[in-house]
């Protein structure tokens, strides 16, 4: 009789168990557990990269567009790379940078709690691993969310007619408030539907979870859209024929992210949409699924920002120089080219300036 009295006192302590069942189910040893393992190694090795990549550009010296780097002096240059790493923490991370790296941590956290979550589950009820572990896996992504709008609002004011119209800029940050938004309709919701039982609350937090489900469905197309139109519907011509490989380059890279996040975020609103209960087994929350539609297609996104840094389309050294009728300038880029670090693009190169 005790231990009657005891489960139904673990039944009713907080968090509760799930109303609805949720992409990936339970994990278990196995499969969850190397599946698991893999991620975080291929995630780390990727956070590794980008912050490799990053202090590559703190210490890298620029091209301005008079040909000559912004450090001729060498000495100069010396003693910009000697003094920066020891104040790189007082150096404000630039946004862009800063969101891929927050995602990247935020994945590896959302791994590491469903790895915890895989042997240390809770006998009734909802663990506090469950609840983080199914907050983080979507949050995650919302990040990207926002950093894809950005890359498309500077695509369209480097190669749009209407590029500088304050009208783009005004739905660039519409776009990412919207995102914003969202995370923490969703976060919220989410979490409260684990510590309530009353049915019209439930309901409710369904209903505005749902909501933002749509809105970032619609964040996640729309930087494809921005795209198309700037590229292809209202160019400016001078900059695309100037500049074509990197207009090419650079809209079939926010293009791709954006479909890959759309049929992500569409695959997500579905699932919120049919509702399942939390015994159902249907396909769409296998955990062959889950994996795949969320740490898969965000490892895509990770690589495909990885390996525009490599890709010499993106690049407008020393071609651009050459352009401009410079003369010395193009015998700087070439040396100074041939160290390793140069090889790789720049941010501003990839991505765009910022602005």
């Amino acid at each position: 009789m005790a231990t009657t009295n005891s489960n139904l006192s673990q039944n009713d302590d907080p968090p509760f168990p799930a109303s609805e069942a949720h992409m990936g189910g339970v994990p278990t040893p196995i499969p969850d557990t190397p599946v698991i393992i893999i991620f975080l190694i291929l995630f780390a090795v990727a956070l590794g990269l980008e912050t490799l990549l990053y202090r590559l550009d703190c210490t890298r010296a620029p091209f301005n567009g008079n040909g000559n780097n912004d450090e001729d002096d060498d000495s100069h240059y010396y003693h910009r790379r000697r003094y920066l790493s020891r104040f790189l923490i007082l150096h404000p991370f630039p946004l862009l940078p800063a969101l891929r790296i927050t995602f990247l941590l935020t994945r590896l956290a959302a791994l590491a709690t469903r790895l915890a979550w895989t042997y240390h589950p809770r006998a009734h009820g909802a663990s506090d691993l469950e609840v983080a572990s199914t907050i983080l896996a979507p949050a995650g992504s919302v990040l990207l969310l926002i950093a894809n709008p950005l890359l498309a609002r500077r695509f369209a004011r480097d190669y749009a007619a209407f590029g500088p119209h304050p009208a783009v800029v005004r739905t660039a940050r519409a776009a990412v408030f919207c995102a914003v938004v969202s995370l923490v309709m969703g976060v919220s919701t989410h979490a409260d539907a684990y510590f309530t039982r009353e049915r019209e609350e439930l309901d409710r937090g369904r209903s505005v979870r749902l909501v933002a489900e749509c809105i970032r469905l619609a964040v996640a197309l729309l930087p494809v859209l921005a795209v198309l139109v700037s590229g292809w519907g209202f160019p400016l011509q001078e900059e695309v024929e100037r500049d074509r490989p990197r207009l090419q380059s650079r809209g079939a890279m926010i293009c791709g992210v954006g479909l890959l996040l759309t049929l992500q975020q569409g695959f997500r609103t579905g699932v919120a949409f049919e509702g399942s209960g939390p015994q159902s087994r249907a396909w769409f929350l296998h955990k062959a699924t889950y994996y795949c539609f969320v740490y898969l297609i965000d490892l895509m996104i990770v690589s495909w920002f990885l390996a525009a840094r490599l890709d010499r389309r993106f690049r407008r050294r020393p071609a651009e120089l050459k352009a401009k009728g410079v003369q010395d300038g193009p015998k700087k880029a070439l040396k100074r080219l041939e160290r390793w670090r140069d090889r790789v693009n720049s941010e501003k190169e990839v991505f765009g300036d910022s602005g």
